[in-house]
Formats: C-alpha cells, sequence, structure tokens
C-alpha cells in the first residue's frame, strides 16, 4: 500500500541533469554554431579544449540535506495516512459485519438482500476511494519534491560550471550507469553538495 511510496530521485531524472547542460549548450545544438576560440601571446588562434565535470548522484542523494528532510517529511505523511486508513477501515469493516450478521439472523427478502449488498458494495468502494486518494496525494507530494529538488541541483550546477570554465555537467547513478570510467579530478560532486547544502541552510533560516 502506502508504504511501498518513497521519496526518490530517479535515475532517468538524474540524467536529464546532464542533459540539459548538452541541450543548452548551442555548439552541441548545431554544426555550424561558433566554436569557442582562444588566442595565445603570438596571436596564434586555436579552439578551447572542451571541459567535461561531472557528480554522483547516488552521493548527491544521500547527503543532500533538503532531500533527506523531504523524504523524513515524507515517511512521516505515509505513517500518518497508513493510521487515519487504518481507522476508517475498521469502521467500515464493523458496519460491513453488522450488515451481514443482520442479513444472518433475519428473514429479508430479496429485495432487503439486494439492499445490504449494495451497502457492502458501496463500504467497499469508499474504502478502495479512500486509499487510492491516500496514494495520490502522497505521490504528488513526492513528484513536487523531485522537481524542486531536480531544479535546485541544475540552477546550481549551472552557475558553478560558468564560474569554473566548465562547458558541461554530466550525472551518474548505479542505477542509469553512463560514465565507466573518469578521472576524479573532474568530480565535482563534493562541491556540488556543499553548495547545495549551504543554500538549503540559508533557505531554511529565511
Amino acid at each position: 500500500m502506502l508504504t511501498k511510496i518513497s521519496l526518490g530521485i530517479s535515475a532517468l531524472l538524474a540524467v536529464a541533469v546532464g542533459y540539459l547542460f548538452f541541450k543548452s549548450n548551442p555548439s552541441a545544438a548545431s554544426p555550424t554554431a561558433q566554436m569557442p576560440i582562444t588566442i595565445d601571446e603570438s596571436g596564434k588562434s586555436s579552439i578551447k579544449p572542451v571541459v567535461i565535470a561531472y557528480f554522483n548522484g547516488d552521493t548527491l542523494m544521500a547527503k543532500y540535506e533538503f532531500f533527506l528532510d523531504k523524504k523524513s517529511q515524507l515517511e512521516s505523511n505515509i505513517q500518518r495516512s497508513e493510521k487515519e486508513i487504518e481507522a476508517e477501515a475498521k469502521k467500515k469493516e464493523k458496519e460491513i459485519q453488522e450488515l451481514v450478521n443482520y442479513a444472518r439472523t433475519s428473514e429479508l427478502t430479496e429485495e432487503n438482500k439486494a439492499q445490504i449488498e449494495q451497502e457492502i458494495y458501496r463500504l467497499q468502494m469508499e474504502m478502495q476511494e479512500l486509499e487510492e486518494a491516500a496514494s495520490n496525494k502522497i505521490l504528488d507530494k513526492q513528484n513536487s519534491a523531485n522537481q524542486e529538488m531536480m531544479k535546485n541541483i541544475e540552477e546550481y550546477a549551472k552557475e558553478y560550471a560558468q564560474q569554473n570554465g566548465i562547458d558541461y555537467v554530466l550525472s551518474y547513478q548505479r542505477a542509469a550507469q553512463i560514465i565507466f570510467y573518469s578521472n576524479s579530478q573532474y568530480d565535482i560532486t563534493q562541491p556540488l553538495l556543499e553548495g547545495l547544502n549551504m543554500r538549503y541552510r540559508e533557505s531554511k533560516k529565511n
């Protein structure tokens, strides 16, 4: 039921961060776009080497305080919803049992039997609708948190890249392995994590 729902950034969402940087770079969008040129002291021009950095999405999700707080809030919401549903289910079950007992101990016409069956069906449907509404509410909160988290990561990664002369930022997770070898010199997971957590702490103070 609701316990199967948990907050988590999907592998595709993580990969999407890297994709957005590729998509936003005009040189990758068109073969006729102007390539970045550098000019040395002698006046000789050359194409500027492309700088690609990456971050570990698994590490970010394990230590990003925004994500951890949202996860905790979601788990609390799930527990509260389950208790509410359990209490409502007991009421419905009691009503259904009373109807069943009445049907067993009373002389009923076919019309009365049909009415009791309809009432039992109505109570069962109300219970099912309550569970579905609770699940959808949790899923909406999960999706909203994921979207906000992705926006935070994208915005900060873009700022960090521009400030440090990085052309592309990739992300990877074990569930969506797109990088099979990497030079740790270009791993920006830690500075991204520190910057994201610092901003989140400031936003909580404000």
